[in-house]
């Protein structure tokens, strides 16, 4: 089961790294100066955990990630649509919840 969140995790964090399309405005501070980078250690993290699904470090570290790339892009509303935004925070509770 941790496997297939993890897959479906990773497959949307991408789709939303890849999906997204930048505005020519200026970006606020914060949550959309961050998305990115945050995306990228997060697609690490869930890297390293789903080479070692039962190590529970690997997970809290993805975890950790994940709430900080979910914090992000929930504040970044000039790039993230709404259902972007609403979709990442459910699988970020997912996988959470799974990593207890």
């Amino acid at each position: 089961m941790k496997i297939r969140t993890l897959s479906f995790s990773v497959v949307t964090a991408i789709a939303l790294l890849v999906g997204c399309k930048k505005s020519s405005d200026t970006l606020t501070p914060g949550g959309c100066d961050n998305a990115s980078a945050l995306g990228d250690k997060f697609t690490a993290a869930a890297s390293a955990f789903s080479s070692d699904p039962t190590n529970k470090t690997k997970c809290n570290a993805y975890v950790d990630a994940y709430k900080a790339y979910a914090d992000a892009v929930i504040a970044c509303t000039s790039l993230y649509t709404a259902q972007q935004r609403s979709d990442i925070q459910a699988s970020y509770t997912k996988a959470k919840d799974d990593c207890k």
